[in-house]
């Protein structure tokens, strides 16, 4: 079959297809955008419902009497456990108004995922939140076993490692009432989290561990990029003495990991890494001013 070539060379189809895929990634953006700050608003306001785990919300592009109209296809965006994201967000010094300001203000920017999870991973527009889109059973652990314990947990040890989680939601696209597809399986579901990479400081060497070595080399593609991430064999190809740390920074880290692995063990989680950047010895001050504060 033969293609009509525009002027860059790419068939018609190919283009036409990329072009509805951005945008669709455009409209999930809108909506999320709108959707997460709808809720937050919610927290906000004290009108969220602690008996219902699951709080759901449909979007007319005409609007209604709760929410504003806009020009996306309708859909329902789904808000889950809010009341205990919310004193999350108490433990962790932030109010619902200060995230919404981070997350819903700007355009999303779409990152690279280094892991083999397939997940999206999306930066907020000043880069100090992390979007993640999240498989359904992840969705139904943090749900019925993980949520509640790890609040637990972040509320008895503040200072843990363990990704600081702050929201999950659910975006549902306009169906068809003809279409045979239920709503949960047509759900695509976000985890908010804090990006724990500093943006201020330059990053000179990027880790992903795991304590193995069975398949844990970045690939040759990875290894190109300026800002890599490496995983195990790679740290100890480049460090096979390991680093040097201060005593106190060294008893530091192991209390605060052994009590957070501790924790994942008791949960049955065992696919989890421990995310390692390394600054170079001119920012060594700035490093050393972050782990004296860390320790006292």
């Amino acid at each position: 079959m033969l293609y009509k070539v525009n002027i860059f060379g790419m068939p018609y189809r190919s283009v036409r297809t990329i072009n509805l895929r951005q945008t669709e990634k455009n409209r999930r953006f809108s909506a999320l955008n709108l959707g997460i700050g709808y809720f937050l608003d919610r927290l906000i306001k004290n009108t969220s419902d602690p008996s219902q785990y699951l709080q759901r919300e449909k979007f007319p592009a005409k609007g209604s009497g709760k929410t504003p109209g806009h020009s996306l296809p309708d859909f329902d965006i789904e808000a889950y456990g809010l009341d205990i994201f919310k004193s999350l967000m108490a433990i962790y010094g932030i109010n619902p108004y200060t995230l919404k300001a981070h997350v819903c203000q700007g355009e999303l920017k779409e990152i690279v995922n280094p892991s083999n999870s397939g997940s999206l991973l999306y930066l907020s527009a000043d880069s100090t939140f992390l979007i993640k889109t999240v498989r359904d059973y992840d969705a139904k652990f943090i749900e019925q076993k993980f949520l509640n314990e790890y609040h637990d947990y972040v509320q008895r040890s503040p200072a843990t490692f363990i990704s600081k989680l702050f929201g999950s939601f659910g975006y549902i696209p306009y169906l068809s009432q003809q279409r045979d597809i239920s709503i949960d399986s047509f759900t695509l579901r976000f985890a908010i989290f804090s990006n724990f990479i500093p943006t201020q400081i330059e990053i000179h060497e990027k880790y992903d561990l795991k304590g193995s070595s069975y398949r844990r080399d970045a690939n040759a593609i990875e290894k190109m990029k300026s800002s890599a991430t490496f995983k195990d064999n790679d740290f100890r190809e480049i460090h096979p003495q390991g680093f040097l740390l201060p005593k106190s920074v060294y008893y530091h880290l192991k209390e605060v990991l052994t009590r957070d692995v501790d924790f994942l063990e008791k949960l049955n989680i065992m696919d989890y890494s421990l995310l390692l950047s390394k600054i170079n010895f001119m920012f060594l001050k700035c490093l050393s001013l972050y782990f004296k504060n860390s320790c006292s």
